[in-house]
């Protein structure tokens, strides 16, 4: 009988042992593959939102382009470089500014210097990526110098130096820099311009020639 209890217990054991794994092993079953299943629940969620985003901003984009459409005629340049910015060849996006710096050397070479002056601020300031920039600050800057607005004109100068310091018009509107200085009897900045342009411009012979022969009639 005492053998067949212990075989009895010993039997008991091991089942309960097989089923306590069993149990486990299907708890871990389980327990992955809800895992798994909430990861796939987020990524649809997220899916879904990034589906929205993308709706909202086609909307937006599409209220954008009807409010573009609303405020300006169907032909008209703006519409074309708002709405088709990205398909505009560069010449084309350049006719404007290129017009405006007609009209303005029309104006510089009339000495109509006021409606100079308007057209080239305008145009700096619409067409910032504008090839006519150099040309329209140099320009900019000599109007205001020969209307006597001698601090606009140093304003100018100023922004030439910082954003095209090697550019030869540079060096030829520093001499203007200097010629305000003398002006204004400030003779030590007068020859400090003049020394400037014959250190930064010396591959430009006619405007070194210049400043030396401007730097020469300089009085303390």
């Amino acid at each position: 009988m005492r053998g067949n209890s212990s075989f009895f217990i010993i039997f008991c054991l091991i089942l309960t042992l097989g089923l306590v794994q069993a149990y486990q092993a299907f708890e871990n079953y389980f327990s992955a593959r809800g895992e798994l299943q909430l990861q796939q629940t987020l990524l649809k969620k997220n899916l879904e939102q990034e589906k929205l985003k993308t709706a909202l901003v086609a909307n937006q984009f599409q209220d954008f382009r009807q409010s573009i459409a609303q405020n300006f005629p169907e032909s008209s340049y703006e519409e074309r470089n708002l709405l088709s910015a990205i398909r505009i060849p560069a010449q084309e996006k350049n006719l404007n500014s290129q017009s405006l710096m007609a009209g303005a050397k029309a104006d510089f070479r009339d000495k109509n210097y006021t409606s100079a002056i308007a057209k080239l601020n305008h145009l700096l300031k619409k067409y910032p990526a504008s090839s006519a920039q150099v040309e329209a600050r140099f320009l900019l800057a000599e109007s205001y110098f020969l209307l006597g607005e001698l601090d606009s004109a140093i304003e100018n100068i100023d922004l030439m130096t910082a954003r095209y310091p090697d550019h030869p018009l540079t060096g030829h509107i520093l001499l203007r820099l200097g010629q305000i200085y003398e002006a204004r009897r400030r003779p030590a900045e007068a020859r400090s311009v003049y020394h400037m342009i014959q250190e930064n411009f010396k591959d430009q012979s006619s405007l070194v020639l210049q400043s030396k022969k401007n730097e020469g009639r300089v009085e303390d």
